[in-house]
């Protein structure tokens, strides 16, 4: 089950931390709950509360049509930056996942600041590290998926939880999923 609740104002919100925690899931599962209510189906849940919304932009990164990887995904975002308004949502999922760490910290930050200053709700997915206090103060809200330590081993949830990823903890799950490998 899904329990996803927001405050008053919160319209930008972060997901990033713990691989298969279940990130990209939550964010599906919000889309399409979001398509399903807009279309005035019932929708399985105790109790489903939605904005309504006049236009859905759903965007991952994919292949390039002619440009490269990132300059396809920073096209696109731009485009839907300047499409969306107050009354839309936009979902982006593996946000910037098309470039290396050292660019994404580059330009993360300004795209990042471009979705925060546009009025419609944005939900975006990102495993690339941020400043988290940061983007914080500008007005995002950070959530990560929820985990447990069951026999010593960390276990995802699927879950989320308020608050920035733990760096130590996705490595933990990581080495305990795949110490093997390395």
């Amino acid at each position: 089950p899904i329990n996803f609740l927001t405050n008053p104002g919160e319209k930008k919100f972060l997901i990033s931390g713990l691989h298969s925690g279940g990130k990209s899931f939550f964010l599906r599962c919000l889309f399409l709950m979001s398509l399903t209510g807009q279309m005035g189906l019932n929708m399985p849940g105790e109790e489903i509360t939605l904005p309504s919304y006049e236009r859905i932009y759903s965007y991952k990164s994919k292949d390039s049509h002619g440009l490269g990887r990132l300059e396809t995904e920073l096209t696109d975002l731009q485009g839907i930056c300047n499409q969306a308004g107050e009354k839309d949502a936009i979902f982006i999922d593996e946000f910037l996942d098309s470039t290396d760490s050292e660019i994404s910290s580059q330009i993360g930050p300004v795209v990042l600041e471009k979705l925060v200053s546009s009025k419609a709700t944005v939900f975006v997915v990102s495993h690339k590290n941020t400043n988290y206090s940061q983007l914080a103060q500008d007005g995002w809200t950070i959530m990560s998926p929820a985990y447990e330590i069951v026999e010593g081993k960390v276990k995802p949830t699927l879950e989320l939880k308020r608050g920035p990823p733990e760096a130590e903890i996705n490595r933990r799950y990581i080495m305990d999923k795949y110490g093997e490998f390395f």
